[in-house]
Parts: structure tokens; sequence; C-alpha cells
């Protein structure tokens, strides 16, 4: 409904002369709604027919996003890792390797972790099951935040959004001597997509109000 994506704000101010007040109204956007996110990660990604989709297996990727505090315009980052990387499918293999008698593959799971993420947490790893959805996420996003304080370091920016665009980056590309503040992940061409696509359909709704 319109009213969960607009909100009015009051305001007076003293009219000169009369000592009377004028109340002005300004409409501000609401930040993109996870019910919205979700809606556009079951029927828009492309790497998924929506019947195949686990909207709970979402939810439960939501979940954990929602305890990390990330930036309006980055809500959604890890269902539209998870739909690029795999079409959220916890099992995907991906990133296959010569090895010994077979080709092997590196990338496991929703988020195609790469083995050293199993490793011990004192071996620089996160001790989990790349298999395992909820598991996944975590590191994956835990991996993304213990970046921000190189970003700030290397990077200089004050910027929340692109703190965090850059973490992201560096969270999940090979380190660079340059650094990478400047980089953009392919996934976050997904999640654009979606911001774009919520705010059209809400530019629709209001429209379709002031018409009745």
């Amino acid at each position: 409904m319109l009213s969960n994506i607009i909100t009015l704000l009051a305001a007076t101010t003293l009219i000169a002369g009369t000592g009377d007040y004028a109340v002005h109204y300004e409409m501000r956007e609401l930040p993109m709604s996870y019910e919205e996110l979700v809606e556009e990660a079951t029927f828009a990604c492309p790497y998924r027919k929506w019947q195949d989709v686990d909207e709970k297996l979402l939810w439960k990727l939501v979940d954990i996003e929602k305890k990390y505090n990330v930036p309006d315009d980055m809500r959604g980052m890890i269902l539209a890792a998870a739909c690029m990387e795999s079409g959220y499918n916890p099992t995907a293999k991906g990133d296959y390797r010569k090895g010994k008698k077979k080709r092997v593959a590196k990338a496991v799971g929703i988020l195609q972790l790469w083995p050293w993420y199993e490793r011990a947490t004192k071996r620089g790893g996160y001790a989990i099951d790349r298999k395992d959805p909820a598991q996944a996420a975590e590191a994956w996003i835990s991996h993304i935040v213990k970046q921000i304080p190189k970003v700030k370091n290397k990077c200089g920016f004050k910027n929340e959004t692109r703190i965090w665009m850059a973490a992201w980056a560096y969270g999940v590309r090979y380190p660079k001597p340059e650094g990478r503040c400047y980089d953009r992940v392919r996934h976050l061409k997904v999640l654009k997509k979606w911001h774009k696509n919520i705010k059209r359909i809400r530019k629709r709704s209001q429209n379709d109000g002031d018409g009745c």
C-alpha cells in the first residue's frame, strides 16, 4: 500500500506579519522494504524460475542480513548475491579446477564460497559448512563487514553506501596491491535492478492512487 511507501512530514513556519502559522507537508520516500525485496528476489532473479524459489530460504537470508545494519541502498545484497551465484541452490558447485584424478569444484553452496571458509577461525576461516545456506550467508556478510575498517583507512570514504560497496568488492574478490576502492561487484547490478523495479512499482501505484 502507498501508506507503507510514502511518509508525510509536517513542518510549521510563521507567516511574516500575521502571527499565523502555515503547515507544509514533505513527501519522503522510505527505504526498500524486505517484503518488496523478497518479492523481487522471487520473481526477478534471472537465474531461477520463480516457481522453484523457496521463499522461506529467502527470508532466512534476510534475517541474517538484518543483523548487520546494511545501508538502505544495499538492502537485499545477500539475496542478490545468492541469486547470481547459484540461483538460491544450496548444493550448487562451480569454479572447477583440475584435480589429481578429476576436476574439483572450488566454489560450493548458495554463495559459491571457496574451501578456505571451512577452515578453523584461528586459521583465517569461518569454520562453516558451505552447503548450509544460513552458515554460508553469515560467513559471507561477516567477511564483508570485516573489510570495512580497511576500506575506511585505504579508500577514505565517508559515505556509508560507498564504504559498503568497496567492502563488498574487497570481501568477494582476490586482493590487489592498489586495492578495490572503486570496484563494483556483478551482484550489484542485480540489486540495483531490483531497487529500480521497486521504485517503478511504487510510482505506478502512486499514479494509480492519484487517479482515483
